[in-house]
C-alpha cells in the first residue's frame, strides 16, 4: 500500500450496510479485548450501534481504492451539554471508531478525524470523546490532535475506567491549570464512589438505603 493515497473519506454510502460497519468495529476492537477490556460494540449488530449513533448520528467511512471497506468513525449530535467544559452548549461526541487490524499504524484514523472536525465544526463549537485509560496510545494520539483531557468516568456497559476529552472549534477556552485541576477532582471522586463496571460501591450503596429508609420512617 503506498501511504494513504489510495484511502478516501466520505459519508456512509447507501451501498455499505451498518453490519458491515459493525464488523469492522468488530474486527478493529479485538485488540481491545486481547487486553482484557471489554468494548460493548464488539457484541452489537448493525442496528445496535445504529441506535447507539442516534438519528441525527452520522458514520464517516475509509475505503481503500474506492471499495474495501476499512474503517468508520461515527459522530452524534446533542442539543445542550451538562458538563463544565461546554455547560449549556450543543455539542458532538466522536464515537463507534475503529480500524481494520491490518491496516491500523498507517494513519487512517487522523484522516477521519480530520473530515468528522470539518463536519461537525460548521454545526457545534465543541466536540467531545472518550477512551480506556489503558488506551496510552490513542490518547497520547488525541493529544496531538488538539483534544484535552476534561474528565473521568466509568461505564456500566464496559469494564473499564474511561478519560474524557474535549476539543473546541477555536481552541479550548480554558487554562490547562483548571482543565488538569478538574479531572483529578472528578477521576477522584468516581473512582471512590465507582468500580470499573461503572457500578456504585457496596458501601455507598448500604449507606444510600440507609439514608433512604431513613426518609421513609420520617416521611
Amino acid at each position: 500500500m503506498d501511504g494513504l493515497s489510495d484511502i478516501q473519506i466520505i459519508e456512509q454510502p447507501d451501498w455499505i450496510s451498518d453490519d458491515e460497519i459493525a464488523d469492522v468495529l468488530h474486527d478493529a476492537h479485538q485488540t481491545t479485548l486481547a487486553a482484557g477490556m471489554h468494548y460493548s460494540v464488539l457484541t452489537q449488530n448493525g442496528a445496535d450501534i445504529r441506535a447507539r449513533l442516534g438519528e441525527n448520528g452520522r458514520f464517516f467511512v475509509a475505503l481503500k481504492d474506492g471499495k474495501e471497506l476499512v474503517g468508520v468513525s461515527g459522530i452524534s449530535f446533542f442539543e445542550r451539554s451538562k458538563s463544565w467544559y461546554a455547560k449549556g452548549q450543543p455539542y458532538a461526541e466522536v464515537k463507534l471508531e475503529g480500524v481494520r487490524n491490518e491496516f491500523k499504524g498507517m494513519g487512517i484514523n487522523g484522516l477521519l478525524h480530520k473530515r468528522i472536525y470539518e463536519y461537525a465544526f460548521d454545526k457545534v463549537n465543541v466536540l467531545v470523546t472518550n477512551t480506556a485509560v489503558q488506551n496510552s496510545i490513542v490518547i497520547r494520539n488525541d493529544l496531538k490532535r488538539g483534544w484535552t483531557i476534561v474528565d473521568f468516568t466509568s461505564w456500566k456497559s464496559t469494564d473499564y475506567y474511561s478519560v474524557v476529552m474535549a476539543k473546541w472549534k477555536d481552541g479550548c477556552p480554558y487554562s490547562k491549570a483548571e482543565c488538569r485541576f478538574r479531572f483529578l477532582m472528578k477521576k477522584c471522586r468516581v473512582m471512590l464512589l465507582k468500580n470499573r463496571f461503572g457500578q456504585t460501591r457496596a458501601v455507598f450503596r448500604m449507606l444510600n438505603r440507609k439514608r433512604n429508609d431513613k426518609r421513609v420512617e420520617e416521611g
